[in-house]
């Protein structure tokens, strides 16, 4: 308990100082949507969020198309609207969306460590600061909290928690199961569930308890994805991009830089994850099947992102941001990894890797480095090393949130929510039948919204014009690191867009 409560405490702490919960086009929106749609107009059409954001211009909506069936597409998942919706419903009306939304996913981050804190035994102070601090976690809890990972970090930890500290499965698939409706990345997730349960010799009872929780948060999104689609399977199997689908999988394999590469590579902005890495090695024999979890998750996230997605690089991004929910894994390796060696020579070791970490945010801050952009391993290192760097950080605001009445909503929903923490699964029952009361009102919704759009060309504009951004920023990653029959294949891509853009134009 007093692991849990220096954490919170810190995490409130560094909230007062530093959240800036600014919303970022079209992530943050698209993320929330959901949520904010359901509670304020009691549906699943989204035009006037869009609106509300400036992404429709001239009649034309931006980042996503207008469906088949006529209503707004939303690809980003349901999850983080789910887990967010205790709060957003107290707090709508009294604190800003932002602020309320920004604080929720502080909570979120801090009680991932927290669930962390459950299962080291040593050096617990050391573990967490290196996980949050050492890898994205922290960036994205303060500096862009709005977004799925803090949320994905959380129902990564509750798998572990399920697993291994209760015997429940429906907390287990729930936590699985929402894990997935967060990000769709985590349903490789799956193959370390099912080989620990089968390990720790779990009846059926546990296995059918298991699916069925899961199940309620992949109904939700797959109800949801109906009413704006047309099909349960969304995106999954319709897009307006110029291949016609909305991700490309398997169309390069990055194994190597995703890990490795300057461009947001996890081991090159967050290199404290290599020494978890090592403490689930070392943890085998001991914590054989918790070591086991940490190490197929991992393998599991690093094929996902190596493979599955052609932008590896993750967008605007700090450093491997799409490992960041693994936190409680990293530092429960961390936690390993110190165990075995004296703790000043632990300390010694990890602290300037850390502080890498650290340098770079600074370095993120200031905008001494691009995260948008391609940045080369020497821009990495003249950023950190140079004083220009943290003299400009200093005159960089660090702080925007003064919606403190936020952080108090969201506290108090949170002490009120624990004691009826073992009634989540009927609360993902009810927030489904709530999605499928939205989705029922969708379309007349939508039919209002469509004399105002232009639906020629908002059918595909702007996954067009948000892929053409992404294929320079490969042209540009191509060239500087020179390759050359990859820009040269990339650009003519960019030239079949153009074309196509042109024709929608006339």
């Amino acid at each position: 308990m007093r692991c849990a409560a220096w954490i919170f405490a810190a995490h409130a702490i560094c909230g007062a100082l530093l959240l800036s919960p600014g919303w970022i086009r079209p992530d943050s929106v698209a993320t929330y949507a959901y949520l904010r749609s359901m509670v304020r107009d009691g549906d699943l059409s989204f035009f006037n969020e869009w609106r509300e954001f400036g992404m429709i211009r001239n009649g034309v909506t931006y980042f996503s198309e207008v469906t088949p069936i006529g209503a707004l597409a939303n690809h980003w998942w349901i999850g983080t609207s789910m887990m967010a919706a205790p709060f957003y419903v107290v707090g709508t009306g009294f604190a800003d969306d932002a602020s309320l939304l920004g604080w929720a996913s502080v909570l979120f981050a801090a009680a991932a460590l927290a669930i962390a804190c459950l299962f080291i035994r040593s050096n617990k102070a050391l573990a967490i600061a290196a996980a949050s601090l050492g890898t994205p976690l922290f960036w994205y809890t303060f500096r862009f909290p709005l977004g799925t990972h803090a949320a994905g970090a959380l129902c990564v930890a509750v798998i572990f928690a399920a697993l291994f500290l209760t015997e429940s499965g429906s907390l287990t698939g729930l936590a699985a199961g929402l894990a997935i409706a967060t990000r769709l990345q985590h349903f490789v997730l799956l193959p370390a569930i099912v080989m620990v349960g089968i390990a720790q010799r779990r009846r059926g009872r546990w296995w059918l308890s298991a699916i069925g929780a899961g199940a309620l948060p992949l109904a939700a999104q797959a109800i949801a994805w109906y009413a704006i689609y047309g099909t349960p399977l969304g995106p999954l199997t319709r897009g307006a991009n110029l291949q016609g689908v909305t991700w490309m999988p398997f169309q390069h394999i990055t194994l190597w830089q995703v890990l490795f590469s300057s461009y947001h590579g996890l081991f090159a902005w967050s290199p404290v994850a290599l020494i978890a890495i090592i403490g689930w090695i070392a943890a085998l024999r001991r914590d054989r099947d918790l070591a086991l979890a940490c190490i197929l998750m991992f393998a599991g996230e690093w094929f996902a992102n190596g493979t599955l997605d052609r932008y590896f690089w993750g967008g605007m991004s700090f450093g491997g941001r799409r490992f960041v929910d693994l936190a409680l894994p990293f530092a429960l390796g961390i936690g390993w990894f110190a165990e075995r060696i004296r703790t000043w020579l632990a300390v010694v070791i990890i602290a300037p890797l850390v502080a890498w970490s650290v340098a770079l945010m600074i370095a993120a801050q200031a905008n001494t480095i691009s995260l948008a952009r391609y940045v080369s391993a020497a821009g990495l290192f003249g950023a950190v090393f140079s004083a220009s760097t943290y003299a400009r950080a200093i005159s960089n605001p660090l702080h925007t949130d003064t919606h403190y009445l936020a952080l108090l909503f969201v506290g108090i929903v949170a002490l009120l929510l624990w004691p009826l923490r073992k009634l989540a699964v009927a609360y993902a029952a009810i927030f489904v039948v709530c999605v499928a009361i939205c989705a029922a009102r969708t379309p007349e919704a939508a039919a209002e919204w469509r004399p105002r759009i232009d639906v020629r060309k908002s059918m595909r504009v702007g996954p067009l014009v948000d892929e053409r951004r992404l294929l320079q920023d490969e042209v540009d990653w191509a060239r500087a690191t020179g390759d050359a029959a990859r820009a040269n294949a990339t650009s003519r891509e960019i030239a079949a867009i153009d074309r196509l853009l042109a024709e929608l134009n006339r």
